[in-house]
């Protein structure tokens, strides 16, 4: 894992450096073949310019990679000792719950921080550039290690509860989430906070003459309410904020795309508009919340500590559930309509093709069936009273559900090999096509309606609103969602019997079979190039896992 997740940063700060080329390429030619009112200038310098957008792509990277990568790595630390039964061998040494949960807090936390140091002094290289100061740096090491904080203490929390490490990561996430979210809403208080503190004497909120300064965009980003903008676009602009840097083709010059000709010569980066307009009270108001900020983390820190160290207190003899939960579970989970139709339905599964009815023949596989289609349902009404939320959550439902189906397809033969049945399967009379077919269509068939509810949003999405950029942004994602939902599957499923950690296997996959889908518009790629490179990427991940097994390679722990 430790070795997984150096190769997660290095890969990112790659990805951040070729993306920060291609917004310098692309921020050229877009003021080479502008013209008429309204068009960017072109840089001044475009060494100052890439060194200011290199920093803030680095930066962001940085950041996500933080908010993605270390709650995975500690979701399963506690849970994981749960499971192998190792944890009442540690109460037979002197360490009790708080010596058990700083211990394991402390080795993640070293594996985090060699995460942050791998990618941290890169954030030097847009120094020697230029367009970048101290401060800068300064401001992102801040920040990035209060992300490390509150990552640590959501993966932490999420481990010391569940037993199974599947839900240990599904409620990292939830936590690491809410904790994403509400880092960036203080850092926008506190940033408020210092423009208005830092504000140029006779320069008024209102006036022309604010309207021409080099914040005022930041400005209305941070003080209209969020129906003006939509939750997500404001979440999106404080992201931006937080880390100076974006995924739009070019986010150098927002200003003057922003006002045009009637804007101030805009400045290199949203924390350079910043540095360049406030006076030094403002500027000490904004690293002293962030120096809070950071203080306020490492008290979340302790206190989730406290939490998980008290769970574990109570709950580190293994002992049967509660009769209340049992019977709970009973009541609800239990078959109790038409159980002579599904127990037909499974019986013929299991006679066609038990590798497709291990994936739906319990409750809890039906149960996250339906999970999905009620998610779906729940986000697009709660995002429906703003439009360009709701377009924003379509967008983002659909990455998600594919990383799901990929989460899925990539767990899908590892319980089987970890528990030694896979070897059982492949003596049955089951061919090794027979097996793969299977499961596949078994993963079909469970995110299948999910991925019908998603379909009928986006033709609605599309055919009920008359902006026609929008209609076929709805249409464009729609036919990639249907060609992820039918690629994704083999991709996962050649992972899952690799004999790698488990994320690096779910990251590998999604990779490949996600991320130029996700930055073709980045790229300028269009459907013609990403639909032929996800089938042509499934049908070698096909060929590859059909050998795999046929040659019995995956017995041999590598």
């Amino acid at each position: 894992m430790t070795y997984s997740l150096r190769l997660i940063g290095g890969a990112s700060v790659a990805l951040a450096l070729g993306l920060a080329l291609w917004t310098l390429i692309h921020l050229k030619n877009q003021s080479v073949g502008g013209s008429g009112f309204g068009s960017p200038p072109p840089p001044a310098n475009p060494i100052l310019t890439f060194g200011a957008t290199l920093f803030g792509k680095l930066n962001l990277f940085i950041f996500l990679s933080i908010w993605v990568c270390v709650p995975l790595a500690a979701a399963d630390a506690i849970s994981r000792e749960r499971r192998e039964g190792t944890l009442p061998l540690l109460y037979l040494t002197e360490l009790r719950s708080y010596g058990i949960i700083l211990g394991k807090a402390f080795v993640h936390m070293l594996r985090s921080s060699s995460l942050f140091l791998t990618m941290a002094p890169w954030l030097m290289l847009p120094v020697v550039f230029g367009g970048v100061g101290l401060n800068d740096v300064r401001m992102a090491l801040i920040l990035d290690f209060t992300a490390v904080l509150l990552a640590q203490a959501a993966g932490l929390l999420a481990s010391a509860f569940p037993r199974d490490w599947l839900r240990s990561v599904i409620l990292a996430e939830v936590f690491s989430l809410f904790l994403f979210w509400l880092m960036l809403s203080v850092h926008g208080t506190v940033l408020n906070n210092a423009l208005n503190t830092g504000l140029p004497p006779g320069l008024t909120p209102g006036t022309p003459s604010f309207w021409g300064s080099s914040y005022a965009m930041i400005w209305l980003t941070l003080q209209q309410p969020g129906h003006a903008f939509g939750i997500i676009s404001e979440t999106i602009r404080w992201l931006e904020l937080t880390t100076n840097g974006s995924f739009r083709q070019s986010d150098v010059g927002s200003l003057w795309q922003a006002f045009g000709p009637f804007g101030r010569q805009p400045a290199s980066s949203d924390w350079q508009q910043i540095w360049t307009s406030l006076t030094p009270p403002g500027i000490h108001a904004w690293f002293a919340g962030a120096t809070m900020l950071l203080i306020g983390a490492m008290l979340i820190l302790l206190a989730t500590l406290a939490i998980a160290a008290l769970r574990i207190e109570k709950s580190w003899q293994d002992a049967p559930p509660p009769l209340a939960l049992f019977e709970l579970r009973r009541k609800y989970f239990l078959p109790r309509f038409h159980v002579r139709a599904l127990r037909q339905r499974l019986s013929r599964s299991l006679s066609a093709n038990p590798i497709g009815w291990l994936q739906h023949y319990s409750p809890s596989a039906r149960l996250v069936k339906w999970t999905w289609c009620l998610l779906i349902i729940f986000i697009e009404i709660f995002f429906s009273w703003n439009w360009d939320d709701l377009y924003q959550a379509q967008k983002g439902l659909g990455l998600l559900l594919l990383l799901g189906l990929t989460f899925s397809a990539t767990a899908s033969f590892r319980n089987e090999l970890e528990t030694g049945a896979f070897e059982l399967l492949l003596v049955t009379p089951l061919r090794e096509s027979q097996i793969i077919a299977g499961r596949l269509r078994g993963l079909w068939r469970q995110f299948l309606p999910a991925l019908v509810i998603y379909g009928a949003g986006s033709i609605y999405l599309s055919s009920g609103w008359r902006i026609e950029n929008y209609a076929q942004e709805a249409w464009t994602g729609l036919a990639k969602i249907i060609s992820g939902f039918c690629t994704l599957p083999l991709i996962g499923l050649y992972f899952s019997v690799m004999r790698w950690n488990f994320f690096a296997a779910w990251l590998a996959a999604s990779l490949i079979g996600l991320l130029p889908a996700v930055l073709s518009p980045a790229l300028g790629a269009t459907n013609a190039t990403v639909i032929p490179w996800q089938l042509g990427a499934a049908c070698v991940a096909a060929f590859l896992l059909h050998d795999r097994l046929r040659s019995r390679e995956f017995v041999i722990k590598r």
